[in-house]
């Protein structure tokens, strides 16, 4: 209980001073809260709003532990004069008790001139974050992304580069989908805790994604050499280089890798960019499709169609490079591709793939790992560019391709 004049900004007459020393004398040397009220109220009477008076009062509750009454007379005395740093730290002692603790440290670093708030409020730093942090995560669970700020505000400005406000961030910036700004967030928390492989795993995928793709690819190399025996890594680094390789295609390519929905002319564009063998592959027949001159993919499309990757009507000779493309049909490309392979995969078993119906389909894709399941094969779906991609990838560690 400092003095109640202690950074009180506002000027009294030296009797009135004396008083208010005197009550305060009375409650912290004689432990006379009694006394000190008496002389308060009669002050408050004399001069309603007497800042120091309502210290006083406020003080000989937090001796008598009513840490509310505490709470309601001073909160508008430190609304009206923030840097009083005495009944801050009255406040502050109250709030603690009340196991408000963000409220708390705020009101002892308003007083951190008071050696005592000061020393309080790094006591509980430690579990105001963890508060704040718990908070946010509360507000980010019920979708309120404004409240979650407000408690990841008061986070960063309170510890500034803090390992539970870097934490923090990086929860927020996903929640939010900026990749950019979890990445940066990530990228110093990785720092702070060097070696922590969830860090390092999420940090890896969003360099891949939005920053440096070399940088993530190094990542998952370091993990990967260091648990030789981890399947999950060595996954996931094949992935990576897959995806750093799917990084340097032509802009027009990695324009259709992002697509929600492929169509058949995006999907063709894919085979043709993925696989050196289609690309540099020699044409199997010549196949008029009347719909393609005036695709931007045309030149893809023609050498796909014209390797018997994708069929053709045979009777309008149409494309449609505008259809999204099925599923099943991306499978029937890749699984092609897998038989004219020499030697052929033995998932696709010693007879040749030709037409297969739709369930010995599904189970050759789930046989040469290109769906988990064959359950999963989900024929007649459509087909995203991610989708895609990844189903491209496990053909091309079929053929022994990175």
């Amino acid at each position: 209980m400092v003095s109640p004049l202690r950074d009180y900004p506002l000027a009294l007459p030296e009797g009135q001073a004396g008083e208010l020393l005197g009550a305060h004398a009375e409650l912290v040397v004689r432990g006379d809260s009694l006394t000190a009220r008496q002389v308060a109220e009669r002050l408050l009477i004399e001069q309603p709003g007497l800042h120091p008076a309502t210290v006083i009062m406020a003080e000989a509750d937090l001796a008598e532990r009513r840490w509310e009454s505490v709470r309601e007379r001073l909160q508008p005395v430190v609304a009206e004069l923030p840097t009083y740093g005495a009944a801050q730290v009255v406040l502050g002692r109250a709030l603690e008790r009340l196991g408000e603790l963000p409220e708390a440290y705020a009101a002892y670093r308003a007083a951190a001139g008071v050696a005592v708030a000061a020393e309080q409020a790094e006591i509980l730093l430690a579990r105001v974050l963890e508060v704040l942090s718990n908070r946010m995560d509360d507000a980010l669970e019920r979708g309120q992304l404004d409240a979650a700020a407000v408690e990841l505000a008061r986070l960063e400005g309170w510890a500034p580069g803090a390992e539970a406000a870097l934490d923090a961030r990086s929860r927020f910036a996903a929640a939010e989908g900026d990749a950019l700004a979890e990445l940066a967030a990530l990228r110093r928390l990785a720092e702070l805790r060097a070696g922590e492989r969830e860090i390092l795993l999420r940090l890896s995928d969003l360099e891949i994604e939005a920053g440096e793709p070399s940088a993530g690819l190094r990542i998952l190399q370091d993990l990967a050499a260091a648990s030789p025996g981890d399947a999950e890594l060595a996954d996931r680094l094949g992935r990576a280089r897959f995806s750093f390789r799917v990084a340097l295609l032509p802009p027009k390519a990695r324009s259709v890798v992002a697509s929600p929905q492929l169509s058949r002319g995006q999907f063709a564009a894919l085979l043709y960019w993925l696989f050196p063998s289609v690309r540099y592959g020699r044409p199997a027949e010549a196949t008029i499709a009347n719909d393609v001159f005036d695709d931007p993919a045309r030149d893809e499309i023609v050498k796909v169609v014209n390797q018997g990757l994708m069929m053709v009507d045979p009777n309008l000779h149409l494309f449609e490079p505008q259809r999204p493309v099925a599923r099943e049909e991306a499978l029937r490309s890749l699984l092609r591709l897998l038989d004219r392979q020499s030697p052929r995969p033995a998932c696709l078993g010693p007879q040749p793939v030709g037409a297969p119906g739709v369930s010995r389909l599904c189970e050759l894709a789930e046989r040469c790992g290109l769906t988990p399941l064959a359950g999963d094969c989900l024929p007649g779906g459509s087909l995203s560019g991610p989708e895609a991609v990844e189903i491209a990838r496990k053909t091309l560690e079929q053929l022994g391709i990175e």
